[in-house]
This record gives structure tokens, C-alpha cells and sequence, in this order.
């Protein structure tokens, strides 16, 4: 009865075999079905998570920030695979060093564990750091830099300013990527209905009067010098390079006080993520306004009682002349003068200056 246990037993694992080898074959023949997974344009594709790295540097703080609006994150790095190709991308776009999102954090007066931008621990000692790494002396941001050949670890002051590398989970090429990284049907974008909870799926669509501009300059009007159309509702989201500011310049504004109005946002790519900078209505022969960051949304609403010609507005995505790696000052034994970027005129907002000063020994 045993050896025809051991048989029954055996025989058993034979059959689970074999049929397992038709389930494979019949997984390999769906996975053509599979929905394909994509990426917006201007972001990579790799597994399963969208990367992009910005031409412009950062300091730690300001890298996490500029890819919370993109609706991503800071890179996360966990595995050697992942590590090399971030490295690469870096190095192909001539960026010797990068942060990612991960930071020193002192629990109970020690440094002895680590978290990612978004909460998540870490041990401080994971990793694939350089040598004599990590040394809390050096600063609490991780970022990565090549030696001979190799991406390593290293810490750094979250102040100095690096290249920046953001990434978030991919959608399939049949459906939208929502700012809050909910994923709905293509069907469903511009359809007049705010599917995503932020709003984002109506924000690039023309035939409802909401444009979407990704660039360092232009115009916005509703037909200006003609009169603006009864009912009109339409608005123009502006994103420029990471590190600007945002400024706008109305020229002209001519609508039904109190009724017809502008209204301008600022700080984020959708109205859920931004902040109102102003106001206005009636007869305006000039303002301006600037955005704390490189988002400013404007929206135009009219009755349908009185028209009138609207506006007309001109924008720039304003930068710092300094330098990313700050602005080199030489200091002797004469006085000399320290000022702020487009000084006397208004510093801009969200702005990092970083001036080091030397002096002979």
C-alpha cells in the first residue's frame, strides 16, 4: 500500500506538471493580448515605471517638489539593475551626479536609518554606496555620481544643487495617466466630465476652450480686439522649464465688470493643486502677475447678457541668470556689492541663489 501511495503521489506531480506546462503555453499565447504599457511624451519607458530627467539642476528639496508636480516622484533606487540605468541616463545627458529621493533621518540621536521621499524607511547602510560612505558628516541627500565606471552612493548637503530624475508607475497606451496616477480610458478625456479627481484629464482640449502651452513664451486672448462669445468658459494651463517662474503681462482687459471675469492661478498643472494670484473684470489698462513656481493657469467665464473684447496677455517662463553650481564671488580688501537676481526690481518667487565667496589664504 505504500509503494502505491508513493505511485499515486508521484503520478499526481506528473499530471500538475504537465498541465502546467499547458498553462505556460497558454499564458505566452495570451501575453500577446496584453495591454502594452506606455509612457507621456518626453518620458522613458522601463518595466513598469515612466522616467524623465530635467536640464536643469536642483537642490534636494526643490527636486522633490518639481516632480510632486509632474504627479511623480523622486527616483527611488533599490536594485543594481535600476541603479546602472539611472546612471546611464545621467551620463548620456552629461550629468555627472543626481539625487534621488532618499534622506538621512535621526532616530533616537542617531543616524542609522534613511527615508525616501515619500515616507518609506530605509537603512541607511543599504545600498551601493562609494567608500567611506555613507558619512553623515558630508550631509543627509543621497545622490549618485560616477566612479570609474560605476554609479555609487554618496551623501552630500540637501543645498547643493544636482541634476533631477523623476518617475511614476506607466498606464497602458489604451488609457490616461491622471495627475493623482489614477489611470482612466482614453474615452473618457475631454469629454467635458472631470473623470480625475484632479481635474487633468480636461486640461489639453482645444475644442472645449482649454489649452495647454508647454513652453518659454506666448499669448492668450479669447479673440481679441473681437467681442468674446455669450457663455464663454475657457482656460490655458502654461507649464514652463523646471526652476522658472511663471509671469504673466495683461495688456488689455475689457469685460462686463463684476460678471465677466479672469481668474489667475499659480503652482500647479490643475486647478486642485494651485492657488489663486488674482483677479479681474471690468476695464484693466494694465497687470501683472507671477507664479510662485513654472505653472500658471488662466480662466476666462462670461454670462450671457453683456460681450465684450476680453483681453489680451503676453507670458514668459522666467529663470536665474546665476549659475546651477552658484554664483563665484572673489572677495579682497576693498568693499564690494552683493545683490539679489533683477535687483531693485522684485525677486522672483522660489527662487535658490548660492554665492560662494573666496578670498586669498
Amino acid at each position: 500500500m505504500a509503494d502505491s501511495g508513493r505511485i499515486q503521489w508521484i503520478y499526481s506531480l506528473v499530471w500538475i506538471g504537465i498541465f502546467g506546462n499547458i498553462a505556460v503555453l497558454d499564458n505566452v499565447v495570451s501575453a500577446e493580448n496584453l495591454a502594452v504599457l506606455s509612457c507621456p511624451a518626453g518620458w522613458d519607458l522601463r518595466g513598469s515605471q515612466c522616467y524623465k530627467l530635467y536640464n536643469k539642476r536642483l537642490t534636494w528639496g526643490s527636486a522633490v517638489d518639481a516632480c510632486r508636480l509632474q504627479g511623480a516622484t523622486i527616483v527611488q533606487v533599490r536594485d543594481l539593475p535600476t541603479n546602472n540605468y539611472l546612471g546611464s541616463k545621467a551620463r548620456n545627458a552629461s550629468f555627472t551626479d543626481f539625487w534621488i529621493g532618499l534622506k538621512a533621518a535621526n532616530f533616537s540621536g542617531e543616524f542609522i536609518n534613511a527615508e525616501w521621499s515619500d515616507g518609506t524607511q530605509w537603512s541607511l547602510y543599504s545600498g551601493f554606496w562609494s567608500n567611506g560612505q555613507p558619512n553623515i558628516s558630508l550631509g543627509d541627500c543621497v545622490y549618485i555620481a560616477e566612479y570609474s565606471g560605476h554609479y555609487l552612493w554618496s551623501l552630500g548637503t540637501c543645498e547643493e544643487k544636482k541634476a533631477v530624475i523623476c518617475e511614476f508607475k506607466a498606464c497602458d497606451n489604451a488609457s490616461f495617466r491622471c495627475m493623482n496616477s489614477v489611470c482612466i480610458s482614453n474615452s473618457r478625456v475631454c469629454d467635458g466630465q472631470e473623470d480625475c479627481q484632479d481635474r487633468s484629464d480636461e486640461i489639453n482640449c482645444p475644442s472645449l476652450c482649454h489649452n495647454f502651452y508647454e513652453k518659454e513664451s506666448g499669448e492668450i486672448s479669447v479673440g481679441y480686439p473681437e467681442f468674446y462669445r455669450a457663455n464663454t468658459s475657457c482656460k490655458w494651463t502654461i507649464e514652463g522649464p523646471v526652476g522658472s517662474v511663471i509671469e504673466i503681462d495683461f495688456t488689455i482687459v475689457s469685460t462686463e465688470a463684476g460678471v465677466d471675469e479672469i481668474v489667475i492661478l499659480g503652482s500647479g498643472k490643475s486647478d486642485s493643486y494651485s492657488v489663486t494670484l488674482g483677479r479681474l473684470s471690468g476695464t484693466v489698462s494694465y497687470s501683472t502677475f507671477r507664479s510662485g513656481n513654472n505653472f500658471m493657469i488662466v480662466r476666462f467665464t462670461s454670462d450671457g447678457v453683456t460681450q465684450m473684447r476680453g483681453f489680451s496677455a503676453n507670458w514668459t517662463a522666467v529663470q536665474s541668470q546665476y549659475s546651477d553650481n552658484g554664483e563665484m564671488l572673489n572677495s579682497d580688501t576693498s568693499f564690494k556689492n552683493l545683490s539679489s537676481f533683477r535687483y531693485p526690481n522684485p525677486y522672483l518667487p522660489n527662487q535658490e541663489s548660492i554665492y560662494i565667496i573666496s578670498t586669498q589664504q
